[in-house]
């Protein structure tokens, strides 16, 4: 069995060497993200996020004000993307999209936008 031997030696990394990029989400050059999220594709601006609107409702999720999410949603989407999302997360047997489905949703999203935070 071989003995594994510690040093205090660090080792140095070269002056210009290229960091990786593997953990940063890709931004497209014109600023936005395309993500996909339970089979719906969308090209979501990053400038939509700097919307003083969406950060009240922001704040009124994290007051436990869940009444918000569909706000928030139409706002990060947009009207036609949001409505293709209400078809996919809409039940087929009652016809009505669960609010836990939603919330659900809405995390992923926000995952899918900034996957480090």
């Amino acid at each position: 069995m071989s003995e594994i031997k510690i040093t205090d030696e660090t080792t140095t990394i070269p002056e210009g060497a290229k960091k990786p990029q593997d953990r940063k989400p890709k931004v497209d050059k014109d600023g936005s993200r395309t993500i996909t999220i339970r089979g719906l594709t969308v090209t979501v601006p990053l400038e939509v996020m700097d919307d003083f609107e969406l950060l009240d409702d922001l704040n009124s999720m994290d007051n436990d004000e869940p009444q918000a999410l569909p706000s928030i949603l139409r706002r990060v989407l947009g009207r036609e993307h949001f409505k293709e999302a209400m078809k996919i997360l809409r039940d087929p047997e009652t016809g009505r999209v669960s609010i836990t489905d939603g919330a659900e949703f809405v995390g992923e999203l926000f995952k899918a936008l900034d996957p480090n935070s």
